[in-house]
């Protein structure tokens, strides 16, 4: 505000009046902003996850669809799998697709979370523990804290859906070998083992093919923090 060339701080001006509204809306603007970019891999990844519940939840009850498509449209047993089985994959190619947009949108986003958010909590829990009284600087210790809490939420929101994500395409492959195919033919029966192939590579969400979104990149990023938080801490004292 120093570089400003205009007089602010007179009560009388109009710049100060713009001033005041440019304080109370900037930060209430800033912080909508920040939570939408961030909730949107939130929402797109809870409709990746959903699409895989309605596909692990179409191959456990490939038996009552079969017998469903058999009374509509008087068929085979075998003619009603095909064109129930490619349905299911056609929609999890979708999905695989869909994911793949998700990760080459958002990529550089997990990216940096992951960076800058490691180095946001470490820094902040130095902060924390730089305050010299805990009951006569309470409500800092509080703000800290909420800061704090907010980044961890943050890192672990991220992490918890890319595992949801990794751990539900994981239960395809499983679910489809329960479909009853003993009495398929042998085309169907081929069909149906290059699916269950291609179901076990698992649907990895990952930062720039590096570093994979999951729980488990939480807790070594978690684990990592808190050694360079012990190292700058004891540098500090």
């Amino acid at each position: 505000m120093d570089l400003v060339l205009i007089d602010i701080n007179d009560p009388e001006s109009i710049y100060f009046e713009c001033a005041c509204l440019y304080q109370i809306l900037y930060k209430p603007m800033m912080v909508t902003a920040y939570i939408a970019v961030q909730t949107f891999p939130w929402a797109f990844l809870s409709f990746a996850i959903t699409q895989l519940d309605i596909l692990i939840y179409n191959l456990e009850n490939m038996k009552e669809l079969i017998k469903e498509r058999r009374a509509e449209k008087n068929c085979s047993e075998d003619e009603a799998f095909q064109e129930i089985f490619t349905g299911c994959v056609l929609h999890h190619r979708a999905i695989i697709s869909f994911l793949d947009t998700v990760e080459a949108a958002f990529r550089s986003q997990f990216a940096l979370t992951l960076l800058f958010n490691g180095c946001i909590i470490c820094c902040t829990g130095v902060q924390l523990f730089s305050i010299q009284s805990l009951t006569k600087d309470f409500v800092d210790v509080l703000w800290v804290l909420a800061y704090l809490q907010i980044f961890i939420m943050i890192q672990f929101g991220d992490c918890y859906f890319g595992n949801t994500v990794y751990r539900k395409s994981t239960e395809v492959a499983t679910v489809a070998f329960g479909c009853p195919w003993l009495t398929l033919s042998t085309e169907s029966k081929r069909n149906l083992i290059v699916f269950i192939a291609r179901a076990q590579k698992p649907l990895l969400i990952t930062a720039y093919n590096l570093v994979p979104i999951t729980l488990l990149t939480f807790t070594r990023v978690m684990n990592w923090t808190y050694k360079a938080f012990a190292v700058m801490n004891e540098m500090k004292k």
